[in-house]
């Protein structure tokens, strides 16, 4: 069992009390990033951007944009954002409009991704129908990997917070979910 904390450092707060923030997830498909806004942001006003929902990246960035200019709390880009290309349009974006960007790096490895991706399609009960899923193919997981460069401050980040990978739901869910882990 992993007993770090879900979210580190701790030093800080989670949510900022006052300020406006575009917040870019970097993970696996099925590391927990959608539950983490869900739980976390979203009660806080903070708007949901996902290329999976919006289908281009142009789409993403015109939501964002328009969300900080006309009064969102903030934004939450929720796409795997594997390398630092894809990372530096959002980034320059925030410069632009004079707000912090942070960075949440979700550290599931590739076969916790792998084990929730079948998890979340196939057991996961109680899911609301527009959020339930497919299971994803091998080559989603296997691009991620290889693509992958992990964030780092140099990129011009404000902040970056990694983010451990902790099961939530009942004991059953638990019994259910840890079945079929090594």
């Amino acid at each position: 069992m992993n007993n770090a904390p879900l979210i580190t450092p701790t030093s800080t707060p989670l949510i900022p009390a006052s300020t406006k923030e575009i917040v870019i997830f970097v993970g696996y498909p099925a590391s927990g990033k959608t539950s983490l806004y869900n739980k976390y942001f979203k009660p806080h006003g903070y708007i949901h951007v996902n290329q999976d929902t919006l289908k281009t990246r142009e789409k993403c960035l015109a939501v964002v944009r328009e969300e900080m200019t006309f009064g969102a709390n903030g934004c939450v880009v929720d796409n795997t954002n594997r390398d630092k290309s894809t990372r530096a349009y959002y980034i320059a974006m925030a410069k632009q409009l004079h707000v912090p960007v942070r960075c949440f790096y979700f550290t599931a490895s590739y076969q916790l991704a792998k084990h929730n991706n079948f998890y979340r399609a196939y057991v996961a009960k109680d899911v609301p129908v527009a959020e339930k899923r497919t299971i994803l193919p091998e080559t989603a997981f296997i691009g991620f990997k290889s693509a992958l460069q992990e964030p780092d401050e140099t990129e011009g980040f404000d902040e970056i917070r990694r983010v451990n990978f902790k099961f939530q739901g009942t004991e059953e869910d638990r019994r259910l979910w840890s079945r079929w882990m090594s």
